[in-house]
């Protein structure tokens, strides 16, 4: 692999000093937008990453750099976080094409489940507000950490917009490609139902693109749902499992269908599969036993 000289975190910190002088301001127009990690209290129907403005610098500093400067800066709302953890640093960045390349410091990998989506999209999502940059690519020292982040594979993105209509992000299968890819659906919210069966019964109505097949087997049946100290139990009729049993090629896309569009959901750090409100060891040869979190390697790209 092609080794790149990072820049020692001292020097950064010069090259970003002129970036922390101003502090965050108001204005997009001639802004940053660096993306928080919203306030418990403050997060609603999945929405965990916001953006706050950060000014670009009026002295010829390279954008980047003030972009991962101001990442580690201390926000100025009051209902957002730092999303990066006290021990991940953004130890140099530089451009490659439409590329930013980050190189990271040992604690990022450290990083597990929904902490490490968290920090690898709100990274993705702030460098690619710079009108250069598309995606990123995250590096440990001269190893990639990942593959390349694009913002539109950010599964953050559920919003409510009122109280009685949300938008989520739904994933469907795409069996030509053994992969699953997402559609936008606008949910009608009620007070007496929970934003997840909301979104559960959208998702049995099926994917609205020809070139996608519903996210669960024919004749499933929701039973329950319920999130609790993160976890997402739901509960499907016997059916779910007889058709992984029967259809092994189908039960990991349906799975994932099912995980990755609940995981939107704030609060839901992982999904329990249920049958008939039982644990079960397997389906179509997956170990269902233990709760699912968010695959992003099954995702796949809206426009190939």
């Amino acid at each position: 692999m092609k080794k790149y000289v990072l820049l020692p975190l001292l020097c950064l910190l010069l090259l970003f000093s002129s970036c922390g002088k101003k502090g965050p301001s108001g204005d997009e127009a001639d802004s940053i937008k660096v993306y928080r990690l919203l306030r418990p209290e403050f997060q609603s129907g999945g929405e965990l990453l916001y953006p706050e403005a950060y000014p670009f610098p009026e002295d010829g500093t390279d954008p980047l750099q003030c972009a991962a400067y101001a990442l580690k800066s201390i926000p100025s709302g009051e209902r957002l976080m730092c999303v990066l953890p006290e021990n991940v640093d953004i130890l140099s960045i530089r451009q490659s094409g439409r590329n930013a390349l980050v190189y990271l410091n040992d604690s990022y990998n450290n990083l597990e489940g929904m902490d490490k989506t968290l920090v690898d999209y709100a990274i993705a999502l702030t460098m690619s507000s710079l009108p250069e940059i598309d995606c990123v690519c995250l590096y440990v020292g001269n190893e990639t950490a990942g593959r390349i982040i694009c913002p539109d594979k950010a599964v953050l993105r559920n919003t409510v917009h009122s109280e009685e209509e949300a938008e989520a992000r739904l994933y469907f299968p795409r069996p030509y490609y053994g992969d699953i890819v997402f559609e936008y659906h606008s949910l009608s919210l009620n007070e007496d139902i929970s934003f997840e069966r909301s979104l559960m019964y959208k998702l049995l109505e099926g994917p609205e693109s020809g070139r996608l097949v519903p996210a669960l087997p024919e004749d499933t049946v929701l039973l329950s749902i319920y999130t609790q100290d993160g976890v997402c139990d739901i509960s499907l009729s016997e059916n779910f499992l007889l058709s992984c049993n029967e259809n092994p090629q189908m039960a990991r896309l349906w799975i994932y269908s099912l995980v990755n569009s609940l995981s939107g959901i704030s609060g839901v750090n992982s999904v329990q599969i249920l049958i008939e409100g039982k644990k079960s060891a397997e389906a179509g040869g997956i170990d269902i036993s233990a709760p699912f979190e968010y695959n992003e390697k099954i995702v796949g790209s809206a426009f190939s």
